[in-house]
């Protein structure tokens, strides 16, 4: 298929009385919310294409094209557009609503995990935030920390004072004014100790990234016993007392903490928050101490491409290898749903039904699927493997959740790494939950 300029696509984003709709080709609507993502993702996708094949709105005789739409071309196909088309035209969409400035800072301010809510508050205060970001960009991604503050900045002076108010030392504003570049957003300033952090941070003689100042900064609330390691162990985040290779330790540490505190983010208001606080937090961290700031031969290196799937994992590979679980002796195997076979004619999967199959997916595709083992045992989930013949790039790890008696449906589908995966490999795993589900 060739490609098609974005300002053809003919998409519009409309706020009514009844809430937010995605217009499409001034046909079909499908209502979304304030939440939805500004980078749209393959389940917001998914969502937002549902809604379109459900919508019983019909447009009225009077519907006029929008003098902004009018270089779009009205005879495109919704169906005929590939997932990469359909997030460029809702990118599109946003631009010709509120700017591809104003869509810009808020990507600056916020992330790539901004949603429309926020653009909207970036949109409101768009003069100030430009002003200041112009003034100082290093320091953009504070102005998230507190976005109520907003239409009262007349200048950072403004900002340093409530932040020195809240505890921050007059050398730590210094250090985070001097950066180079922009650190992670979201600041976690509600506990006045964990402002210890941001000290600790800029008393540091590493020479590491500022991104490392992100909710890390906070004393890892929650996070397995850490605080009372930290104190009991002041001398291991010492510029002076690191030995050759330590820096790297550190960086790995703080990179290891900083993945752990995004799950904790992204999981807030969720039943499973506790879980993840009680239960997984402290194996990683044991781990960490272990095999990152531990005294082993070849200390594990957290890259900048890790997430917190590949931190479980190889907590996961290394406790199990503690307790003696992965010899050839001792396996553990629960009842298979469909097993293995062909599908699409080019595309072959086998059920991972055993522990031993999922370390060995573990190691074959670099995420944390052992952590799944309870679920798969309880008959909650079943995991696959999925690949096309003759092309190592072309796999993925498929789970498929019990949803009644005897309908299951797609909850992951991810690559090597956790990455994502191409429309074939979709198209794939939709095969295969119609062979074990059929509708």
């Amino acid at each position: 298929m060739s490609y098609i300029p974005s300002i053809s696509y003919p998409i519009r984003l409309l706020s009514t009385r009844s809430g937010l709709y995605v217009e499409w080709a001034l046909c079909k609507r499908s209502k979304i919310g304030e939440s939805f993502p500004v980078i749209l993702d393959y389940e917001h996708l998914q969502t937002m294409l549902e809604g379109y094949s459900q919508s019983l709105w019909v447009p009225p005789p009077s519907i006029r094209k929008p003098d902004n739409m009018k270089n779009c071309d009205f005879s495109l196909k919704l169906e005929d557009l590939t997932v990469r088309q359909l997030q460029s035209a809702w990118l599109a969409a946003l631009r010709r609503r509120f700017g591809a400035d104003k869509v810009k800072l808020a990507l600056r301010v916020f992330g790539v995990r901004v949603n429309l809510w926020q653009l909207n508050q970036v949109a409101a205060h768009f003069d100030v935030l430009g002003a200041r970001i112009q003034e100082m960009p290093q320091l953009g991604p504070l102005l998230a920390a507190d976005a109520g503050m907003w239409k009262h900045l007349p200048n950072w002076k403004v900002v340093k004072s409530r932040y020195m108010a809240m505890g921050l030392s007059a050398s730590a504003w210094r250090w985070l004014c001097n950066q180079n570049r922009a650190y992670v957003s979201r600041l976690d300033w509600t506990n006045l100790g964990h402002i210890a952090w941001v000290n600790l941070h800029a008393a540091l003689n590493f020479k590491f990234h500022a991104s490392f100042i992100d909710k890390q900064t906070a004393a890892l609330h929650g996070f397995g016993g850490m605080s009372s390691w930290l104190r009991r162990n002041p001398d291991r985040f010492s510029g002076e007392s690191a030995g050759e290779g330590q820096s790297e330790k550190v960086q790995s540490f703080l990179r290891g903490m900083r993945l752990c505190l995004k799950r904790l983010d992204e999981t807030v208001g969720r039943e499973n928050q506790q879980e993840i606080i009680q239960e997984e937090f402290p194996l990683i961290l044991d781990w960490m101490l272990a095999q990152v700031l531990g005294n082993t031969p070849k200390p594990v290196k957290i890259h900048r491409g890790w997430t917190y799937d590949t931190l479980m994992g190889w907590q996961s590979r290394w406790h199990l290898s503690d307790f003696g679980q992965t010899n050839t002796e001792l396996n553990v195997y629960w009842p298979e749903i469909l097993g293995m076979g062909h599908i699409l004619t080019d595309y072959e999967y086998f059920e991972l039904s055993s522990l031993r199959a999922l370390l060995q997916e573990a190691k074959r595709m670099h995420h944390c699927v052992p952590s799944y083992i309870d679920r798969c045992m309880d008959g909650q989930i079943a995991l696959f493997h999925l690949s096309r013949k003759g092309n190592l790039s072309e796999r993925a790890t498929l789970e498929i959740s019990r949803q009644g008696a005897s309908h299951w449906r797609i909850t992951q589908l991810k690559g090597p790494c956790n990455a994502p995966v191409s429309e074939s490999i979709w198209k794939a795993a939709s095969a295969l939950l119609d062979r074990v589900s059929p509708r």
